[in-house]
């Protein structure tokens, strides 16, 4: 992480540091397991737990940078092939992940730490936005001020059942929205 992002980070730990958790998940992605980390400062007696089911996409476009990928209007999926994942693929990697942590009665409160394309995605389900990857600019319908997950922001879902087809209650925080900027 960049200076700036481990600041965002911290800032994001400390709005979690009095929630009870029962455990922390992480992509296997340098950034998000930074992340995960600095959420485990405060809460040293839980578990980090790697999951690929949270890692980030997998497109052809794997490490190039903003500036080379805005010809593709955020749209990294039209025209990909397996193995590069399509919505569909991300989504249910993430309710798979989603439904092995709810079977587990032990857990109440969980910390998942992923990456931008698989909140969306996610979301945009849960919400029937609808999966659209060239259409991001409908996510203020979920909330997202800036067609985008922010960095270092808070997504929750709370289920109140243990029904497969229960649909969660979402709700999205920027650090910007909760500092009151």
């Amino acid at each position: 992480l960049s200076p700036n992002g481990m600041s965002e980070v911290k800032q994001a730990a400390v709005r979690l540091k009095g929630m009870k958790i029962d455990a922390i998940y992480t992509s296997p992605m340098l950034r998000a397991h930074q992340t995960a980390e600095a959420i485990h400062a405060f809460h040293a007696a839980i578990p980090v737990i790697v999951s690929d089911k949270l890692n980030e996409v997998l497109t052809p476009y794997q490490g190039m940078k903003a500036d080379e990928l805005r010809y593709l209007n955020e749209d990294f999926y039209t025209g990909t092939q397996k193995p590069y994942e399509q919505p569909c693929d991300i989504i249910e990697r993430v309710q798979d992940f989603i439904w092995d942590v709810r079977k587990q009665d032990s857990l109440r409160e969980v910390v998942a730490v992923t990456h931008g394309d698989t909140i969306v995605f996610l979301v945009s389900q849960i919400k029937g936005i609808g999966v659209i990857p060239g259409d991001k600019a409908r996510l203020t319908l979920a909330g997202m001020q800036d067609n985008y997950p922010a960095t270092a922001s808070i997504t929750t879902m709370t289920y109140f059942t243990k029904s497969e087809h229960e649909v969660p209650m979402v709700e999205y925080c920027s650090n910007a929205r909760k500092n009151g900027k």
